[in-house]
């Protein structure tokens, strides 16, 4: 087993005091995320998008780190708004929530498939925090279908071990945002959105194959009726040539005779 010793840290400058939501910082606030939205430097999914930008620069407010920080480090998934692993760890180590920074052991097994992946930092109690991820929970839980997982599966059970320790010992950082890296979003990854997405079509399709059913099922009781019913053709041909009517004579009733 080796044990990694490298912390991942961001120095940030100081910010504006958290919860300070008076008018005249709004006002700032949005200036700077209209600013942020007209740049070619931010994320391609903030350009454009000042509403967007003064959520996170709000965000930004909050946590205290630069404004400009934050938005290279959320991606909008399914519309929500979701931290970088990498930022995640940041933020712990740089609030100082563990005695010292998330390091990592890895048990480099004898099979690539039985890799796993320990994420640990000491408690001020004295305490060590950890969490294991292995290869095997990632095919349980179906991460494997990203392609990094068979190209660097230490890496990826890196960044799985760590937001888990997060998750559990310092939630509170994270200020109820999810965590997702994006070497998860790209590939053949599928994000929530693209499992929605695919929901939705398959629900298309099921909608569009149950529609073409009843319409055939419809079909089948209109011909049916239609074989039980007389035909317009022939309601106008009876009306055209009409039956001809008894007449009295031999084919009338006869009397009897008296």
């Amino acid at each position: 087993m080796t044990e990694e010793n490298n912390a991942i840290t961001i120095d940030v400058p100081d910010a504006p005091t958290p919860g300070n939501t008076s008018a005249d910082v709004i006002a700032d606030h949005w200036r700077w995320a209209n600013a942020y939205a007209s740049s070619a430097i931010v994320p391609q999914h903030f350009q454009g998008k000042p509403q967007d930008c003064f959520v996170i620069v709000q965000l930004a407010s909050e946590l205290g780190i630069n404004a400009a920080t934050a938005l290279q480090n959320v991606s909008l998934i399914n519309g929500r708004p979701v931290y970088s692993t990498k930022f995640a760890i940041a933020l712990a180590n740089r609030a100082k929530v563990f005695a010292g920074p998330i390091r990592w052991k890895i048990n480099k097994a004898e099979k690539p498939e039985d890799l796993s992946v320990t994420a640990y930092a000491p408690l001020n109690d004295g305490d060590l925090a950890e969490v294991t991820v292995s290869m095997a929970i990632a095919r349980a839980e179906g991460w494997t279908r990203n392609k990094k997982y068979q190209t660097i599966p230490e890496q990826m059970l890196r960044w799985r071990s760590a937001k888990w320790l997060i998750d559990l010992h310092c939630p509170e950082i994270l200020l109820g945002f999810d965590v997702a890296d994006v070497t998860e979003i790209g590939g053949n990854y599928l994000t929530t959105a693209q499992k929605s997405g695919e929901m939705l079509s398959h629900n298309i399709a099921s909608s569009s194959a149950s529609d073409n059913h009843s319409q055939t099922l419809q079909q089948a009781i209109e011909n049916q009726r239609a074989q039980l019913e007389p035909s317009k053709v022939e309601e106008e041909q009876l009306k055209q040539n009409p039956a001809p009517q008894a007449g009295p004579g031999k084919d009338s009733e006869e009397k009897p005779h008296e």
